[in-house]
């Protein structure tokens, strides 16, 4: 394949490009022609496609709004452009709905009843996408559907339409069809690699706060249960929200990816506007762009577009983007181009996987590769570095300065976390904390009747081996009856010391069965630990329970409390179990392999 583009200023110029691009004679089994347009007049958009059609009558003929188009690496301002892509192994189908308000899955599956239609290979789809002058569309349903129906390593990519008057005039259009609420989808067929990257390069500023109530998907009214605005009054101060917002989007971790939601306005009662869906119960944290991260993201695909040795890439990368990084998004793209020639828009919002799932969001660049010869053609070329604006770096350093910052409070915060809930001495959980543990675990006995099982454990002689070898000896015997009860209960349920020389575990979901195969290994490891100085053994005594579904918090407690009070009148060094009816079995040393 092989790309050729034009510039031109407004539709009228169209006939001087048609002839230009006839003079050169080249001829393939595809022609694709994208028209990436600042311009948003609907009868200029119309006659250039008419143009088009007319002179190229089986070329595929596609575009969109942007109030800023990219050609051959540069940013063009109050441009069109077009931009032909010839090819000798790709076939290109497009397909074009109207969004439908409160049906876009329906819009979904006869999207794919078109796709199914399709004989050849799908290879990749992109997704140009406008939404309504008075209303905000939420794509997910339509996303979620070809979600589950597309083939998962299956390239799909896109952009929401943008223009200098957004949200209105935005228009995405093909041969027969212009929408400012619409859909056109090329999907790629044939014999073609398609490499597709995103970077986002926004770090987390806030808190999590929790969205606590919507006012439709569009609107985050609460967060935390309080205003959503209130927070960037907080952190940021925003007397002018939608402009100042910018550099700060609230940042959302799903399914273990990080997507950005850029405010686009603010209600009256505080809530914030945004063009992309959310849901009660998401955890957003508030967030600020690194240059830094975002360099080192960017070089890290033009490595990637080196190594695949592509022939055109399409660049679908958001406004606020454009606005953040300003001259040296120039220099970014400038690099691009140097391996691949690089042609595109700045979008409203952006398209992409993540992982499997795909999904809408803001502060994104699409960086889409494509390539039809068999192995790649790499360029004798290196990467130019990227140097900082003023303007950048004085924010690279601010940004240095909060996320040290933020470091240093989220460490703290968590050594103050854990000295409220953890043992110094042990660093098993304190009896707080077991408390509260205990009280949920009955409790989802009680109302899911998941089963509760218990060991509680005391250390035997324990002021003897205190007074005769002293403290610190003592406390390694705590720090290593610790360390086996976090041994054999990772994963299973919680070990906490429960005061002095007594220790309790909690096991939620455990049988009885398993708490004492449990006991009898902690105990049995304890017993050949080789902690004294002189190599006496040490001992403890166990007492083990499981509790009756809707059992009480007390009778449980007590239970399990008296099935180690009788270990230690029956000897020491020895496993009482009582079953849910109190019924008591014991286990002596023979039993569990201490002699």
């Amino acid at each position: 394949m092989k790309p050729y583009s034009y510039t031109i200023s407004k539709p009228s110029e169209i006939g001087g490009v048609i002839r230009a691009f006839r003079s050169l004679g080249v001829s393939g089994c595809s022609l694709l022609i994208s028209i990436f347009t600042a311009y948003t007049k609907k009868d200029g958009l119309q006659e250039m496609v008419d143009a088009l059609s007319l002179s190229f009558p089986e070329a595929e003929i596609s575009g969109m709004t942007s109030s800023v188009c990219i050609e051959q690496g540069v940013n063009r301002t109050e441009k069109i452009i077009i931009l032909f892509e010839v090819f000798e192994k790709t076939y290109i189908h497009t397909i074009c709905f109207d969004h439908a308000p409160g049906k876009e899955d329906a819009v979904g599956w006869a999207v794919m009843d078109e796709i199914n239609k399709i004989s050849r290979p799908l290879c990749g789809i992109e997704i140009l996408a406008s939404q309504s002058d008075h209303r905000f569309s939420d794509f997910s349903p339509f996303l979620n559907v070809l979600t589950h129906e597309l083939p998962g390593a299956l390239p799909v990519w896109g952009a929401l339409a943008d223009s200098q008057t957004w949200p209105n005039h935005t228009y995405v259009f093909s041969k027969k069809y212009i929408s400012t609420a619409g859909l056109v989808l090329r999907v790629y067929t044939g014999d073609i690699s398609i490499m597709l990257n995103h970077v986002l390069g926004f770090r987390p500023l806030s808190r999590p706060l929790t969205v606590t109530a919507m006012d439709g998907p569009m609107i985050i009214k609460e967060l935390d249960n309080k205003p959503a605005i209130y927070y960037y009054d907080k952190y940021i101060h925003t007397p002018d929200f939608q402009e100042q917002s910018l550099p700060f989007p609230l940042l959302q971790l799903a399914d273990g990816y990080v997507h950005a939601h850029l405010p686009q306005g603010r209600t009256l009662d505080g809530g914030i506007l945004f063009n992309i869906r959310c849901t009660v119960g998401t955890e957003m944290r508030l967030s600020y762009g690194d240059p830094e991260l975002m360099l080192a993201e960017t070089k890290k695909i033009w490595e990637q577009m080196h190594a695949f040795g592509g022939e055109s890439a399409h660049i679908l990368s958001c406004a606020a983007r454009y606005q953040f990084l300003n001259k040296n998004l120039g220099d970014i793209l400038a690099n691009y181009n140097n391996v691949t020639p690089s042609f595109g828009i700045y979008a409203h919002g952006e398209i992409y996987r993540a992982g499997q799932r795909l999904v809408a969001a803001h502060l994104t660049g699409n960086v889409v590769v494509f390539r039809e010869a068999a192995e790649a053609q790499q360029k004798d070329v290196s990467y130019n570095p990227v140097h900082l604006t003023q303007h950048m770096a004085h924010l690279l350093q601010m940004a240095t300065f909060v996320s040290t910052a933020m470091k240093e409070l989220e460490e703290t915060k968590d050594a103050l976390q854990f000295a409220a809930t953890h043992d110094s001495l042990s660093g098993l959980f304190n009896r707080g904390a077991m408390e509260k543990y205990l009280a949920q675990c009955i409790k989802n006995n009680a109302e899911i009747g998941m089963p509760l099982s218990a060991i509680m454990i005391d250390l035997d002689h324990f002021k003897t081996i205190n007074d005769t070898y002293g403290h610190s000896i003592g406390d390694a015997v705590i720090r290593t009856l610790a360390d086996l009860m976090k041994k054999h209960t990772a994963g299973r349920g919680y070990a906490g010391r429960w005061g002095g020389d007594e220790f309790l575990i909690i096991l939620p979901g455990s049988t009885l069965e398993t708490a004492e195969t449990l006991s009898i290994h902690m105990k049995d490891d304890l017993f050949h630990a080789h902690i004294l100085p002189d190599d006496f053994p040490v001992s403890a005594s166990f007492g083990v329970t499981i509790a009756r579904q809707g059992e009480l918090e007390q009778s449980f407690y007590k239970r399990i409390d008296n099935a180690l009070y009788t270990s230690k009148e029956n000897g020491k060094n020895r496993i009482t179990i009582f079953d849910a009816n109190g019924t008591a079995k014991a286990l002596t040393m023979q039993e569990t392999g201490d002699w």
